[in-house]
């Protein structure tokens, strides 16, 4: 494809993004553009709320895979903005708010990475949610694009990919596969509430700092923020509860770097 072409890619997907926001009622991300690892078409970070980053060969050689990842992205920005407080969720995601913090690292929960278990991933609450978002905005499209073959390609091949995987999850894990790998993520969150609920409580000004991630009193020097003292202690909770949960599974591998996606 041409430069041309491109550039006007990247603004119909950065259009794309900002329509998405106006609708999920959520401040619209910058899209980025760069080069990421093989296999890799996007990401958003929660440390870095502001911008949703897509792989700009993804961009290049399949546009309905960039709108999909950008959908998806978008998705994940919205679940972030729900469970940090941001905005209020819409009437239909009420019911999804826990177990997206359950799936929350920041939160105290737990995220399955995919070398961990693909299907984990795959179904994971977080990541199950934004993959049926992205295929039902995907699929809005079909009177838009119906003459666009590789349009027709892309929708049937994520049609047989999810039933595939669908199977696999059923076989694997279980019939009821969704619930199982949900009520997982929960039982680590909820061992790593009780670790934090055991320590010394903050202050609600602390909780504040926490929130905000600035601190609104003056520190000793070489000392960390309540904010920072807080993070830590919550992830040193959260890793206490994983250990925990893979002891009694059998399960001591540490799986929590990986791929992302």
């Amino acid at each position: 494809m041409g430069y041309l072409d491109y550039i006007q890619r990247k603004k119909e997907l950065q259009k794309l993004e900002e329509e998405r926001a106006r609708k999920d009622g959520r401040e619209a991300r910058k899209i980025s553009f760069k080069k990421l690892p093989e296999g890799k078409r996007g990401y958003y970070d929660h440390k870095n709320p502001n911008k949703i980053t897509i792989n700009k060969d993804t961009v290049k050689q399949d546009y309905y895979q960039s709108m999909r990842t950008v959908i998806h992205e978008g998705r994940h920005a919205y679940q972030d903005d729900i469970v940090k407080g941001r905005i209020e969720p819409k009437e239909a995601d009420r019911g999804k708010i826990n177990n997206w913090k359950h799936n929350s690292r920041e939160m105290g929960g737990y995220y399955f990475k995919y070398q961990e278990s693909p299907l984990r991933y795959r179904f994971q609450p977080k990541e199950d949610d934004a993959n049926n978002f992205a295929n039902e905005k995907m699929n809005s499209f079909s009177e838009r694009f119906k003459s666009d073959p590789k349009y027709q390609k892309h929708m049937a091949y994520y049609a047989i990919r999810d039933k595939s995987e669908s199977r696999q999850a059923r076989f694997q894990i279980c019939e009821n596969y969704r619930e199982k790998i949900a009520e997982e993520v929960k039982i680590i969150y909820q061992k790593s509430q009780q670790i934090l609920k055991s320590q010394q409580p903050y202050s609600i000004n602390d909780q504040q700092q926490n929130t905000n991630n600035k601190p609104t009193t003056t520190q000793e020097p070489g000392k960390p923020s309540p904010a920072v003292q807080r993070y830590r202690e919550k992830e040193a909770a959260r890793q206490e509860a994983i250990k925990t949960h893979r002891e009694a599974h059998g399960n001591t591998q540490d799986h929590t770097q990986g791929r992302g996606k």
